[in-house]
C-alpha cells in the first residue's frame, strides 16, 4: 500500500507542476513543444519523379570481368566423363 500511495503523490505533484508551468508560460503548449504542424513543408505532389531526375547521376554502375586461363583438365577430355557432364 505504501509504495502505491508513494507513486500516486509523486505523480499528482508532477502534474501539478506541469499544469502551474503551462498556467506561467501559456507559448509551452503541446503544440509548442511539438514543433508547430501549420508551419511544416508539405511533401511535393506528384512522388518521386524530382528527386530520381536529381539524384539520377549520382548513381553508378561499376562492372568488373576477369579473364581465366583456359586450364585443361585430364578429365574434360575422358570420353565417360564427357558422356555425364557434357
Amino acid at each position: 500500500m505504501k509504495p502505491l500511495l508513494f507513486l500516486v503523490q509523486w505523480t499528482l505533484i508532477g502534474l501539478g507542476v506541469a499544469f502551474a508551468a503551462l498556467l506561467a508560460w501559456p507559448g509551452i503548449g503541446l503544440q509548442a513543444l511539438l514543433g508547430e504542424v501549420e508551419n511544416q513543408p508539405q511533401p511535393a505532389s506528384g512522388g518521386y519523379a524530382a528527386a530520381v531526375r536529381k539524384a539520377a547521376p549520382a548513381v553508378v554502375s561499376i562492372q568488373a570481368e576477369t579473364q581465366l586461363a583456359n586450364t585443361s583438365n585430364a578429365l574434360t577430355r575422358d570420353p565417360l566423363f564427357q558422356n555425364f557432364f557434357g
